[in-house]
């Protein structure tokens, strides 16, 4: 068996832990993660079905985690302004100079917190986010329907189909994404397109 030099040793190693590092980003990514290509020695409607699978798992899963962090956003919002209602009243009902005084840093701190939640939320739009993957998904799964109905009485024809209200849905997904953000955040946010909300492209 020939030795293996140092340099091929760790450039196998590189190339691992490239490789963890990208699949470690991909699971932590909250919004559509770009599809791999699919494999070669898929026929057409498995082509499709690769694609369909892939955006409504990518759906799902992002649908989950709008409605996660809008629900996080508003009971947080909740309960510190009830935090911050209580202390108000102790520190009404209290004594001494020393407690009104602790408790007005309270006070300040839970209405830090409440106003970072509601710049976070109202930036992202959760709620609205949430709801517009809601409908995407609705969308996708009757694009799904109709193929697998188109697939069984119009072979030929039900790829091509299914590919073109794929990209349908897909450019429903970019235009409401974007009347969410809003026409001046656009460029801006271009780059996080990705990160939260924005959705990649068949072509890749």
């Amino acid at each position: 068996m020939p030795p293996v030099s140092g340099s091929s040793c760790w450039s196998g190693r590189r190339a691992e832990f490239s490789r963890v590092k990208t699949d470690h980003e991909k699971k932590r990514a909250s919004g559509l993660r770009h599809p791999d290509p699919p494999p070669r020695e898929l026929d057409r409607d498995g082509v499709v079905d690769y694609y369909l699978d892939h955006f409504e798992r990518e759906f799902v899963r992002t649908r989950r985690e709008a409605k996660r962090r809008s629900v996080t956003a508003v009971v947080a919002r909740a309960v510190l302004g009830g935090v911050g209602t209580v202390l108000g009243a102790a520190s009404a009902a209290a004594s001494t100079e020393l407690f009104p005084a602790l408790i007005g840093i309270a006070i300040a701190f839970t209405s830090a917190a409440s106003a970072v939640f509601a710049i976070w939320d109202g930036h992202f739009r959760h709620e609205q986010l949430w709801v517009q993957r809601t409908v995407v998904l609705g969308e996708l799964s009757r694009v799904r329907l109709q193929f697998e109905f188109n697939r069984r009485v119009a072979k030929e024809a039900a790829a091509g189909a299914a590919l073109g209200e794929l990209e349908r849905v897909l450019k429903l997904d970019v235009s409401t994404w974007m009347a969410l953000r809003g026409a001046d955040a656009a460029a801006p946010d271009a780059g996080e397109s990705q990160a939260e909300g924005g959705r990649p492209s068949l072509a890749g």
